[in-house]
């Protein structure tokens, strides 16, 4: 507000301010002598408190990931062997199976013809002298070349199958001995009563007839897939920070975790290869799946083949860091509070003098210039009493300018509105002396002398220059007696009507603004046939009140309405008033005196409704 102020003071004027923003020889702007000494004494805590935090995240990271790489890799061992072990008895049953076969001498017509109904109790026995006292597996069946089954254990029975069916059955014959170990599988078929099916393993080995140590067929020792991952369930049942472990086979399939669908287990499958097994445990890589930095173990069995890995978040490996650092953080946070409370009071104790009379400088306004007196204040040092003393002759000398600048505004505005108001004047005359005209060559001497008496109480309301506002009521109440003048002229060929909200009637506005609108909508209104119409409307709305007036002629042409907005938005960029003729006063002239009355709160509106009639809306925003 100073700024605009001493624009319009020549003697007074503030250098470009460019150049002031460049300040000497084009120079940069200095910085704040507070901000500037703040920054210096940060400095030094600052970077001791960044170098002990890199120390402490190296230390300590360092030590845990070391830590991190040993457990992982005992973890992943611990899991290799549990899932060998449970191997191993799957095996020891096939093989047991072969061996007391041959030491038992099954007798060859059992299973001379390959698998039969009479197979069964003998090879039940057979089963029931190796389960008896340890139950390593859940299931025996033994599986002929043309497809006779025999299932012993959760469900025992003879069935015929399908030789096709059998996909196990040639590559378990082409190993001479050794085990195929399956995949997991998701079945029903050892589901006793209303039980659900469950996930198995199976484990492949060819059976020998006995003596003879012929090839009888293949047995497949089967057990839930909860058991043999019992060590690798239950520690990942522990809490959701457990590392995850994968057990891929020798062709890449995924055999753990088994009751995944194919979509997961594909993806998982196809990023398992692409960590590198010949790194070494504790590894860091970046999950395919995930995209987040994890740690790893992997070792290959090298009794099945198959290849485990175990990984963890390097995030939850780094979580006990990480609180230990939430603490270390508030602890330097209260510290750097600290040191900035302590920089923040030494730094504004040598600019405090200086910011207080930036703060009096702030203050000034219009409303107290001259009226703030610098007396009062005890300054600390003989340079900041000048200044104060300054301060106060410039603020007296503003007030006497402003006092005068405003003055001569009020003058202006003054006299802009009386102007205006003065070619109101005659256009109203011109066109009441031509109804009276016209009265009197048709004789009608009594509508004249109403008439007369009318158009004097107009004349005395126009004339009367004690004030340039007046209320909507008293202005209305003259549009009135205007409309009854239009009324004897044109007789029932206008109609008028008026809807007035009663509480805008106390509402301020210039003198003569609503009568022009009136007029103009009775001269370009009457263009086409009659009857004519005219309405006044005035209401409120949601942020200020709005009169309305609308005529029922063919409306503004394009031309107009362009001529029009050309004539406002040219006294909207220039000051002064109009070159208006008498016989060109319009709605140039009312905008105009509505944009002085109102200011950035004016509202004018024109143009046509959608039946094609003219509209012109006046109002105030509050």
């Amino acid at each position: 507000m100073l700024f605009r102020l001493l624009q319009k003071i020549p003697e007074s004027s503030p250098p470009d301010s460019r150049a002031a923003g460049r300040g000497f020889a084009g120079k940069k702007a200095p910085r704040k002598l507070q901000s500037k000494l703040f920054g210096y004494y940060l400095i030094v805590p600052c970077v001791l408190l960044a170098v002990f935090t890199a120390f402490f995240w190296y230390l300590a990271s360092t030590v845990l990931l070391r830590q991190a790489r040993q457990s992982l890799t005992t973890l992943n061992s611990s899991f290799r062997e549990q899932v060998d072990s449970a191997l191993s008895d799957l095996d020891y049953v096939s093989a047991t199976i072969n061996y007391v076969n041959i030491r038992k001498e099954v007798p060859d017509e059992a299973l001379r013809d390959g698998l039969s109904p009479a197979s069964l109790p003998v090879l039940s026995n057979l089963y029931a002298t190796i389960n008896s006292t340890t139950l390593r597996a859940d299931q025996i069946n033994f599986y002929d070349p043309v497809g006779n089954t025999i299932r012993i254990g959760k469900v025992t029975k003879y069935e015929k199958l399908d030789p096709d069916s059998l996909f196990f059955y040639e590559e378990t014959a082409e190993r001479d001995g050794r085990i195929l170990i399956g995949t997991p599988c998701l079945t029903g078929r050892y589901a006793t009563g209303s039980g659900s099916p469950d996930w198995y393993l199976s484990v492949y080995r060819n059976f020998f007839a006995s003596r003879s140590e012929r090839n009888a067929g293949v047995t497949e020792a089967v057990r839930r897939c909860s058991q043999i991952f019992r060590s690798v369930l239950s520690y990942q049942r522990k809490d959701d920070s457990s590392a995850s472990v994968y057990i891929l086979n020798t062709d890449g399939v995924l055999v753990y975790p088994y009751n995944l669908s194919s979509e997961e287990r594909v993806r998982i499958e196809k990023a398992a290869a692409s960590v590198s097994l010949t790194a070494s445990s504790g590894t860091l890589t970046r999950d395919p799946l995930t995209g987040r930095r994890v740690r790893y173990a992997q070792e290959v069995s090298p009794y099945s083949g198959w290849t485990y890995l175990t990984v963890q978040q390097e995030s939850i490996i780094l979580a006990p860091f990480y609180r230990v650092l939430s603490s270390l953080v508030f602890l330097l946070i209260l510290l750097l509070a600290f040191t900035l409370l302590i920089t923040w009071y030494v730094s504004r104790s040598m600019v405090k003098p200086v910011k207080h009379l930036k703060h009096i400088l702030q203050r000034l306004s219009i409303g107290n210039l001259g009226v703030e007196k610098t007396d009062n204040y005890n300054p600390s040092y003989e340079e900041l009493g000048e200044l104060y003393a300054e301060y106060q002759k410039m603020s007296e000398k503003l007030k006497v300018s402003m006092d005068e600048l405003l003055e001569a505004r009020q003058q202006e505005l003054n006299s802009r509105a009386s102007a205006l108001q003065a070619q109101v004047n005659p256009h109203f005359y011109y066109n009441t002396l031509s109804c009276i005209s016209i009265l009197s060559e048709n004789g009608c001497n009594r509508e004249i002398e109403k008439l007369c008496l009318v158009l004097a109480q107009c004349m005395r309301y126009i004339s009367d220059t004690s004030s340039s506002l007046v209320s909507l009521g008293t202005e209305l109440e003259y549009v009135r007696k205007y409309l009854y003048c239009m009324k004897v002229r044109y007789q029932d060929s206008l109609r008028c009507e008026m809807d007035i909200e009663p509480s805008l009637l106390e509402e301020s506005i210039p003198r003569l603004i609503i009568q022009p609108l009136a007029e103009n909508a009775i001269r370009h209104g009457t263009d086409c046939l009659p009857p004519w119409e005219l309405r006044i409307r005035g209401f409120r709305t949601e942020n200020g009140w709005i009169i309305e007036v609308q005529d029922s002629g063919n409306g503004f042409s394009e031309a107009a309405i362009r001529t029009l907005q050309e004539k406002i938005s040219e006294l909207d960029r220039r000051q002064g008033l109009p070159d208006l003729r008498i016989g060109g006063l319009g709605l140039v002239s009312v905008y105009l005196r509505w944009k002085i009355c109102c200011g950035n709160n004016a509202v004018f509106e024109f143009g046509n409704t959608a039946d094609g009639h003219a509209f012109v809306r006046l109002g105030r925003l509050v």
